[in-house]
C-alpha cells in the first residue's frame, strides 16, 4: 500500500525530482480527497458491488418466498374447491343410485301387472270360449228342442250376456291399467336417462378433478424445488455476507500496517531532518496528522456506513431466514396436505373405480330393462290385438246372442200361437167327442128301437 502511495507521488512530482543528498519534502499526499481516493480505490473498489449485489439478491429471494406463498394460497384454495365438487359428485351419485334402486322396484311392479294382466287375458280367452261353446250349444238345442228352449234359454242367455259384459268390463280396465302402466314405463325410463345423465356428469367431473389434482400436485412438487432452491441461495446470501465480513476484517487489517509504516517513515523523516527544517517539517508534519486525522475520519465514516450497509443486509437476512422459516412451516403443513390430497385421491380413484363397476352393472341393467319392456311393449301390442279380436268377436256373439234371443222370443211366441192352436183342437175335439157321444147315444137309441120294431114284426 506504501508502496503505490509513492509510486503515484513520484509519478505526480517527477519534474520536480530533489537533488541527491537534498531531502524530499514534498508531502506523499497531496489532499484528502486522493488519500481518500487512493484508500477508496485500493480497499473498497469491491467492496460496494458485492453489497449492492447481497442486498439485490435478498430482495429478489424475500419477493420469490412471497410469490410461493401466494401460489400456495391460491393451491390451497384450489384444492377445496376440488373438494367441493368432490362432495357434490358424490351425492349424486347417491342420488343416481337411488334412482336406480326406485327403477328396478318400478320394473318388478311391472311385470308383476303384466302377469296379472297375462292371466286376466287367459281367462277372457277361456270365458269367450265357453261364451262360443255355449251358443253353439243353445243353437243345437234350439234345433232339437223349442220346450226346453222356451224353459233354459232365456236365463242362459242372460248369465252370458252378463258374462260377456263383465268380460268387457274387465278389459277395459286391463286396457286403462296398461295404458298407465305404458306411461309409468315411459317416466321410469326418462328418470333413469336422467339419472344415468347425471352419472356420467359426475364421471366427467370426477376425471377432471384428477386431472386438476395431478396439476396442483406437481405445482406443490414445484413450489418444493423453489423452497430447496431458496435454501441454497439463502445459504450462498450467508456464505457471501460471512466471506463480506471477513473480507472487511482483511482490509482492516491491512490499514493498520499502512498507517503504522507511514508514521515509521516519518519519524524517520524527522530524525534524518536537519535542525534548519525542523520547525517548517513540523508545521508540514501538523498538517499532515491533521490530514491523516481527517483521513482516518473519512475511513471511519466510511467504516460506519459500511457498518449500517452490512446491518440492512444483516436485517434483510433475518426477514429472509424469518420468511424461510415460515416457508418450511408452509412446506411442512404442504407436504401434509399434499398427503391428505394423495390419500383422498386414492379415495377418489377407488370411488371412481367402483362407479365405473357401477355403471357396468347399471348399464346391463339397464339393457336387459330395456329388453324386457321391449318384450313386454311387444306383448302388449299382441294382447291389445287379441283383446280387439276379443272385442270384435264378443260384439259379434253379442250381436248372435240378441239374434238368438229374438229368434228364441219369436219361437216361444210361435209355441204360445201353437198352445192356443192346439187348446183350440182340443176344445173342438171335445165338443166333436161330445157330440159323437150325444150322436153314439142317438145312434144307439135308434138301434134299440130299430131292434124293437124288428122283435115287433117278428
Amino acid at each position: 500500500m506504501v508502496a503505490r502511495i509513492r509510486k503515484s507521488v513520484t509519478e505526480s512530482h517527477n519534474s520536480t525530482k530533489p537533488v541527491v543528498g537534498e531531502v524530499d519534502t514534498n508531502p506523499p499526499i497531496q489532499s484528502v480527497k486522493d488519500a481518500v481516493y487512493l484508500f477508496d480505490e485500493g480497499a473498497f473498489s469491491g467492496e460496494n458491488p458485492i453489497i449492492k449485489k447481497s442486498k439485490s439478491k435478498s430482495y429478489s429471494v424475500v419477493e420469490s418466498v412471497w410469490a410461493k406463498e401466494t401460489k400456495l394460497h391460491l393451491a390451497q384454495k384450489e384444492l377445496n374447491r376440488l373438494k367441493t365438487q368432490l362432495k357434490n359428485a358424490e351425492a349424486t351419485k347417491a342420488e343416481v343410485l337411488v334412482e336406480l334402486e326406485k327403477a328396478k322396484t318400478t320394473v318388478m311392479d311391472l311385470k308383476q301387472k303384466l302377469k296379472v294382466l297375462s292371466e286376466s287375458r287367459e281367462l277372457a280367452i277361456q270365458a269367450t270360449e265357453a261364451a262360443k261353446s255355449q251358443v253353439k250349444q243353445l243353437k243345437e238345442e234350439k234345433s232339437g228342442n223349442l220346450n226346453v228352449i222356451n224353459g233354459t234359454s232365456k236365463e242362459v242367455l242372460e248369465a252370458v250376456g252378463q258374462r260377456y259384459k263383465s268380460i268387457i268390463i274387465e278389459l277395459d280396465d286391463a286396457k286403462q291399467e296398461l295404458r298407465k302402466i305404458r306411461q309409468e314405463c315411459l317416466e321410469s325410463v326418462e328418470a333413469r336417462v336422467s339419472a344415468f345423465k347425471q352419472a356420467e356428469e359426475a364421471r366427467d367431473a370426477i376425471e377432471t378433478n384428477e386431472e386438476r389434482a395431478h396439476e396442483l400436485f406437481n405445482e406443490i412438487l414445484a413450489v418444493q424445488e423453489s423452497i430447496r432452491q431458496m435454501k441454497v441461495e439463502s445459504v450462498e446470501v450467508d456464505q457471501q455476507k460471512k466471506e463480506i465480513l471477513v473480507e472487511k476484517n482483511v482490509l482492516n487489517q491491512s490499514y493498520e500496517p499502512g498507517l503504522e509504516e507511514y508514521e515509521k517513515n516519518l519519524l524517520a523523516l524527522n530524525m534524518d531532518f536537519s535542525s534548519k527544517l525542523t520547525k517548517n517539517l513540523e508545521v508540514k508534519l501538523t498538517d499532515k496528522i491533521s490530514e491523516i486525522s481527517a483521513l482516518q475520519k473519512e475511513i471511519e465514516n466510511k467504516k460506519t456506513s459500511d457498518f449500517e450497509s452490512v446491518k440492512t443486509l444483516t436485517l434483510v437476512l433475518n426477514g429472509a431466514k424469518e420468511s424461510l422459516q415460515k416457508l418450511s412451516e408452509e412446506e411442512e403443513s404442504l407436504r401434509c396436505l399434499v398427503e391428505a390430497l394423495r390419500l383422498d385421491l386414492e379415495y377418489v380413484k377407488r370411488e371412481h373405480s367402483e362407479l365405473k363397476e357401477k355403471e357396468c352393472k347399471t348399464g346391463s341393467i339397464l339393457r336387459n330393462l330395456r329388453d324386457e319392456l321391449e318384450k313386454r311393449q311387444f306383448e302388449l301390442d299382441i294382447y291389445l290385438a287379441e283383446e280387439s279380436e276379443v272385442r270384435l268377436s264378443s260384439e259379434k256373439m253379442i250381436s248372435m246372442l240378441n239374434q238368438l234371443s229374438d229368434e228364441t222370443d219369436k219361437a216361444r211366441r210361435e209355441a204360445e200361437d201353437m198352445k192356443l192352436y192346439a187348446l183350440e183342437l182340443k176344445v173342438e175335439a171335445e165338443l166333436t167327442k161330445r157330440s159323437l157321444e150325444e150322436a153314439e147315444k142317438k145312434l144307439k137309441v135308434a138301434l134299440e128301437e130299430v131292434e124293437a120294431a124288428k122283435a115287433a114284426e117278428a
